[in-house]
């Protein structure tokens, strides 16, 4: 456990975990329905847990396929469904070029779709996106941005 880190799932394509009253998603290979089915059945979870809001912090592996147009779509209602409940969302993208940008690009544009009123950010690092998100949070958030590092590591670990 780091700091608190509490694991939800582990799946073959996805991870989450929890600290305090945030989500922690690694997307691995491949985005599919029963895939963001299991990943926000943690967010809801989280949700009822913490009815004050959550935050989210979602991180794709390097090599991770572009959903399909029909998934993308579930994305956008699910993500939807828990939209009231979020204090934020960032998405850590790591790498350069064309992949990484892809996938960025996508992940804007979904969080738009979805008619989001919360802040929302893609960034091309987990440090980076780790302290934009502590910084969402609020002050009764105790955990540092170095915490939500390593407990993406090691959530990362565990997919493997």
């Amino acid at each position: 456990m780091v700091g608190g880190l509490r694991i939800i799932a582990v799946e073959p394509s996805f991870a989450s975990a929890s600290l305090q009253n945030l989500f922690l998603g690694v997307w691995r290979e491949t985005v599919s329905r029963e895939a963001v089915t299991g990943l926000y059945e943690g967010v809801r979870s989280l949700v009822r847990e913490w009815p004050g809001g959550v935050g989210l912090l979602f991180y794709v592996e390097k090599g991770t396929a572009v959903p399909p147009p029909d998934v993308r779509e579930y994305l956008i209602e699910q993500r939807r469904s828990v939209a009231p409940h979020l204090l934020a969302a960032a998405l850590a993208v790591e790498g350069e070029g064309l992949w990484s940008a892809t996938i960025r690009t996508i992940a804007v544009t979904l969080g738009l779709a979805s008619g989001t009123n919360y802040p929302s950010k893609s960034f091309g690092s987990l440090d980076a996106a780790a302290t934009w998100e502590r910084g969402q949070m609020g002050p009764d958030f105790e955990i540092p941005a170095e915490s939500i590092v390593r407990a993406i590591t090691s959530l990362r670990a565990q997919t493997r």
